[in-house]
C-alpha cells in the first residue's frame, strides 16, 4: 500500500490532516471531533495540484465549521456538494468558478491570520462572530447584498455588523486580486452604511453575557455601581455557600478596574514589591482558553497603597497559596484550583445553568436598584476615581485606556455625588 503525508503531516491537534494513499487523496479527521476514534475520509480524488488545492480548501472549512459549532458530523455538508463543485471546475478548463462567499471568508480569514492579527481575534472575531453573521445573513435572505445589510442590522448590533461587512468588502478586493471573485458588491454598501445614523437595534449575547459588538458594546453602556452597591456585591459573594471562592475575584475587579481576562491571568509573578505593584502583562481569554497580550498590546503597572484593602487582599491571598514557591501560580483561581471559567462566574452573577442570580436576588432584596454586567466593575473603579479628583490621564494609565476614551466610555455622570471609594 503507497501511503504518504503532505509535508505538515497529520498536522496539528484539532488539524485535518491530508495523506496520499494509492495516489488518491485521503482525509484524516482530528480525533477529538468523533470522541477519540480516527476518522479517514476519502474523497475519490487522484491526487494532482489542483485536487490538492480544493482538499486543503476542503479542510480548512471544515476546521473553521468546527470552530464555529457549525461542524456537519454527517459530512454530507462537504463531500457531495464539494465534490460536484470541483468537478465543474476541471469540466470547464479555462473558466474559473467563482468562490462562494463562505469559501472567500474562509480564505480571507486565513490570510489575515498570517497578517499577524492576535489569536483571539482572528479565532473569536473572524472565524466564529463574523463568519456566523455571513452565514446567518445568507440563510435567511439569500446572495441579495442589500437584503443581507438590512437583516443584519435588524438583527445584529450595527456597529459590529459594519465591521464585519468592512472586513467582508476587504475579502472581496483581495479576492479579486487572487482570482477568486470577479466584482465586489459590498464596497459602495459600506461607504453608505458608515454614513448612516441608524439605530442599533436588536443586539443579542453570548454565552459569556457580551452582545454581539463585543467589549465596545460594553464600554458604551458607563453605568456604575454605587458605594453601597459594591459593599452589597462583595458580602453577597462573601456569605454564599455556593459562591464565596470568588470573592476575591470580585474584590479584584471592583478595586483595580482591570478587564476580566487580565484578572484570570494574573500569576503571582506578577507582582512585586511586597504586594505593592502588580504589573498587568497578560489576557485569558475563556472562550478559547488562550492566554496572550492585552487589550492594547501594552504593560502595564498598578501600584497599591500599602495597607490599604486591595494589600490586604493579596496578603491573604498569599498566605492560602498552595504552591508558595511557584511563581507561576495563579493568583485568582475557580472552585477546582484551577484558571477560572468565566462562564461559569457569570453565570452565578447572572443567573443561568442551574444558578440563581446574585445581582438579581440583591434587585429583590433593594440593595441594588438595577442589574448591570461585570464589567460594570471596571466602569464603577473609572468614575469613583475621578469623583476623587484623580485626573483621567491618571485612571487611563493605571486601567489601560487613554483619557478621551475614559470620558468617552466609562465615566458615570450620573454618580458624580457619590464619594470614591478608597482602595
Amino acid at each position: 500500500m503507497n501511503s504518504a503525508k503532505t509535508p505538515t503531516g497529520k498536522g496539528s491537534k484539532g488539524a485535518v490532516g491530508l495523506e496520499k494513499l494509492n495516489d488518491r487523496i485521503r482525509l484524516n479527521l482530528p480525533r477529538q471531533w468523533f470522541n477519540g476514534q480516527q476518522k479517514r475520509v476519502s474523497l475519490g480524488l487522484s491526487w494532482t495540484k489542483e485536487n490538492v488545492t480544493f482538499a486543503e480548501s476542503l479542510a480548512k472549512q471544515m476546521e473553521l465549521d468546527w470552530l464555529s459549532g457549525h461542524f456537519d458530523l454527517t459530512l454530507a455538508k462537504y463531500l457531495p456538494s464539494k465534490k460536484q463543485q470541483l468537478n465543474n471546475v476541471v469540466d470547464l478548463p479555462g473558466k474559473r468558478a467563482e468562490m462562494s462567499l463562505l469559501e472567500l471568508w474562509d480564505r480571507w480569514c486565513e490570510y489575515r491570520k498570517n497578517s499577524g492579527i492576535k489569536i483571539t481575534t482572528y479565532k473569536i472575531t473572524y472565524c466564529v462572530q463574523y463568519r456566523n453573521y455571513i452565514k446567518d445573513a445568507e440563510e435567511a435572505v439569500g446572495d441579495d447584498v442589500i437584503a443581507q445589510c438590512n437583516w443584519l442590522i435588524e438583527n445584529r448590533g450595527k456597529t459590529a455588523v459594519i465591521n464585519a461587512l468592512t472586513q467582508l468588502s476587504y475579502a472581496h478586493n483581495w479576492g479579486i486580486k487572487q482570482g477568486f471573485v470577479s466584482s465586489n458588491p459590498y464596497e459602495d454598501l459600506v461607504t453608505e452604511l458608515k454614513k448612516s445614523k441608524a439605530i442599533i437595534k436588536g443586539n443579542k449575547r453570548d454565552e459569556d453575557g457580551h452582545t454581539t459588538d463585543d467589549e465596545t458594546d460594553e464600554e458604551n453602556d458607563r453605568r456604575a455601581f454605587s458605594l453601597d452597591e459594591v459593599e452589597a456585591i462583595i458580602n453577597a459573594y462573601e456569605t454564599s455557600k455556593t459562591h464565596s471562592y470568588y470573592t476575591p475575584l470580585v474584590k479584584f475587579l471592583f478595586w483595580t478596574g482591570c478587564r476580566s481576562g487580565e484578572a484570570c491571568a494574573l500569576r503571582w509573578k506578577h507582582i512585586k514589591q511586597g504586594l505593592s505593584v502588580v504589573s498587568f502583562k497578560d489576557s485569558y481569554n475563556s472562550k478559547i482558553k488562550t492566554t496572550g497580550d492585552t487589550k492594547t498590546y501594552t504593560n502595564r503597572i498598578f501600584r497599591i497603597a500599602e495597607g490599604g484593602k486591595l494589600h490586604k487582599l493579596l496578603k491573604q491571598l498569599e498566605s492560602e497559596r498552595l504552591e508558595p514557591e511557584n511563581s507561576n501560580e495563579l493568583v485568582f483561581k475557580g472552585k477546582t484550583g484551577k484558571q477560572v471559567a468565566w462562564l461559569n462566574f457569570f453565570r452565578t452573577w447572572k443567573g443561568a445553568g442551574g444558578y440563581k442570580s446574585m445581582i438579581s436576588e440583591l434587585i429583590e432584596q433593594g440593595k441594588v436598584k438595577q442589574y448591570l454586567k461585570p464589567y460594570a466593575t471596571r466602569h464603577t473603579f473609572i468614575t469613583y476615581q475621578i469623583n476623587k479628583g484623580m485626573s483621567a490621564h491618571t485612571v487611563a494609565a493605571l486601567v489601560g485606556n487613554s483619557a478621551d476614551v475614559i470620558w468617552k466610555h466609562y465615566f458615570d455622570e450620573r454618580e458624580k455625588e457619590i464619594p470614591a471609594y478608597d482602595f
